[in-house]
């Protein structure tokens, strides 16, 4: 189904923004301008003393903010800043009529497609008569508009009026006052004398997000204003479009900035080469499991394994130095800052967990990451075991000659890489067999790796592909096609979406069935085991008297849980597949999610990227997706599946 946020240009090839033009020598802004109109979109235009012109692409309407002497750091300027056409400016004597002019030329321009301009300017309002710094009560939360070429009753006014007024901040919805600009007595209005063809409204910012001195700033308020004031001045621009014929049924985030300017890819690199150093899962998970199998074997089963790990070749204490180091704010788009934030917030957690690995801390650290166990998954797990085991008793186990080994498994992976580059010559991922991992694959980054020790019933290989190859490494190759690298390396709180889609692929390959389902549902039961306190001995018990494993299985699955401490990350499979379920069954499609590595929640995000239409299609897509059997499954599960029901008939799969 298509979504309301698609844009018909969605497609455009991401632009790259110009952080800064060569300065002017001059204050002469408006000779650059002028014929800057005429070229390539997008460009910038920047005064020696700061003025800047920012066109992303040509629309009907565009913002302005004007510097003050000795401000702090303003609300309005981000706001105006991060608009597709911009202007911030100042004006050293009254004389001066630049800024009018500059405003003129862009609208002059613009009218040339399109039958109108709006002009946004907003700026900061001084704290209120009641902003006493001694008093408990807040200060007002009042924003003032005025409108110069719109009747107070137009679409355009009520939008935004209504767009502010249903803000929430601190517990609080605003006041909007509309006003005509030749009803005020004292205008808001800071550009004179410009093009009487140009619609005008002016917003006064209340100063909520400031202490009632004006000295100090509170970060949480400033951002949350800055995202309302941004999205309510373009559904007020939407509007405007709408009224002069324009923009159908396009969404109103469409209408944001298109191209990422230069500090966006700045960040964005600097992010992912710290994220890039380390290895986050490899650096966690012991690289002698089979000796320590056989050691604990030896014990007789009393003696809990004694793990050994790579050096970290990092130090995290540094990298978390560097990681704080990122000027995020730079941005000026709040939708990346959001995301950016996120990620940096995820690398300070993930590199505090490899500060602590084989501490008693490490359990904790990794419950702030991935979270914990509550007793809603838990009693879905204990469903799910319940159901499972009497299933799998009257099945036959697979015999010898239906297994596979890592040699079987590399060269089906590079078939199965094979059939993908057929359609995506990009798609190159290395497959490596590896003997520093327990039994299995993974991805890490664009290498999928497979232990040597890996051994499994040949009937469940295709759907294990498609897991790694077709869920894994075709996001990572999808969100290396963005123009950002953070959809490759993952947006923040991926995982849990990433392998509910993976297990989803699974299933819908076919081939898969008690066996498994009983086994994701045991890494629940062990994770929470491990972060009430069990022992390694006490959770490999528990996983045999309540789910029937043998000692091996039961092995691998504490040996994933209490890895560098206690590691929570095996609860994700289940809560991400309950999620992926619920998505397709709401009516939600699957194609957001191959755009790269995000995580459900950005979900919302990622369609208004795609309207701004700053991300590519994606150039490849999981092979499950049109084979009959999926195209089967996930026409089930529109129509309502829920975990246990993914169990299957008997001898339905392992």
């Amino acid at each position: 189904m298509s979504h309301p946020l698609d844009s018909p240009d969605h497609r455009t090839p991401v632009a790259q923004a110009p952080d800064a033009m060569a300065p002017d020598d001059e204050r002469e802004m408006l000779s650059r301008v002028v014929p800057a109109l005429a070229g390539t979109r997008p460009f910038r235009v920047i005064s020696a003393d700061g003025d800047r012109v920012h066109v992303d692409r040509d629309l009907p309407f565009m913002c302005s903010w004007r510097r003050e002497v000795a401000m702090p750091p303003s609300l309005a300027r981000r706001v105006a800043a991060s608009s597709a056409i911009h202007l911030l400016w100042s004006r050293r004597d009254q004389a001066e009529r630049e800024p009018e002019r500059i405003v003129d030329a862009i609208a002059a321009w613009m009218m040339r497609r399109y039958r109108g301009f709006l002009l946004v300017e907003v700026k900061d309002l001084l704290a209120g008569p009641d902003a006493d710094p001694e008093s408990p009560r807040l200060p007002s939360f009042h924003f003032e508009v005025e409108a110069t070429g719109l009747a107070p009753e137009t679409d355009v006014l009520t939008t935004l009026r209504k767009a502010l007024e249903r803000k929430e901040i601190d517990y609080r919805r605003p006041t909007v006052k509309v006003a005509r600009h030749a009803d005020s007595a004292v205008t808001l209005q800071d550009l004179d004398d410009i093009d009487p063809r140009i619609a005008r409204i002016t917003i006064g910012l209340p100063a909520v997000h400031r202490s009632p001195d004006g000295l100090k700033q509170y970060p949480g308020l400033f951002h949350q204003m800055e995202a309302a004031v941004i999205d309510a001045v373009l559904r007020a621009a939407m509007a405007f479009g709408r009224s002069i014929g324009d923009f159908g049924s396009m969404h109103h985030r469409a209408l944001g900035r298109r191209a990422f300017v230069q500090a966006a890819r700045t960040v964005d690199r600097q992010l992912t080469e710290i994220s890039g150093s380390y290895d986050f899962l490899l650096d966690l998970t012991p690289i002698n499991s089979a000796e320590a199998l056989e050691e604990f074997r030896r014990s007789g089963c009393v003696a809990p394994p004694r793990f050994r790990y790579r050096p970290l070749a990092v130090a995290p204490d540094e990298l978390k130095r560097g990681l704080y180091s990122i000027n995020i704010d730079r941005i000026e788009d709040p939708t990346l800052e959001d995301l950016f934030r996120e990620k940096q917030l995820e690398m300070d957690h993930q590199l505090t967990m490899l500060q602590c690995r084989g501490t008693r801390q490490f359990k904790d650290a990794s419950r702030l990451l991935y979270g914990g166990v509550d007793d809603g998954l838990l009693a879905v797990a204990r469903s799910v075991v319940a159901a499972t085991r009497e299933r799998i008793a009257g099945e036959e186990p697979a015999s010898e000659s239906e297994t596979v080994d890592c040699h079987q498994v590399r060269d089906a992976a590079l078939r199965t890489i094979a059939d993908y580059q057929a359609t995506c010559p990009e798609f190159t991922p290395s497959v490596l067999l590896r003997d520093d991992l327990p039994p299995g694959l993974m991805v890490s980054g664009p290498r999928l790796l497979i232990s040597r020790q890996t051994r499994m019933a040949a009937r469940r290989l295709p759907a294990l592909l498609q897991h790694e190859i077709g869920v894994h490494l075709v996001t990572y190759f999808n969100g290396d096609a963005q123009g950002l690298r953070i959809f490759r390396a993952g947006l923040a709180g991926y995982e849990r979406t990433q392998e509910g889609l993976a297990v989803f692929a699974e299933f819908a390959t076919g081939g898969t069935g008690a066996q498994r389902l009983l086994l994701i549902a045991a890494r629940v039961l062990a994770v929470r085991a491990m972060l009430d306190g069990a022992s390694f001995i006490e959770t490999w018990r528990m996983l045999k008297r309540d789910t029937g494993m043998e000692d091996d299985v039961a092995f691998g699955v504490a040996l994933r849980v209490h890895r560098s401490g206690g590691l929570s990350k095996d609860a994700i499979y289940l809560q991400g597949l309950q999620q992926v379920l619920q998505h397709v069954a709401g009516g939600d499609e699957l194609e957001p999610f191959w755009y790269g590595k995000i995580a459900a929640h950005h979900f919302d995000v990622l369609q208004e990227l795609r309207a701004r239409g700053m991300l590519r299609e994606p150039r490849v897509r999981p092979a499950f997706l049109a084979l009959p059997e999926g195209v089967r499954f996930i026409a089930a599960a529109g129509s309502g599946l829920a975990v246990r029901d993914l169990i299957g008939p008997p001898g339905g799969g392992a």
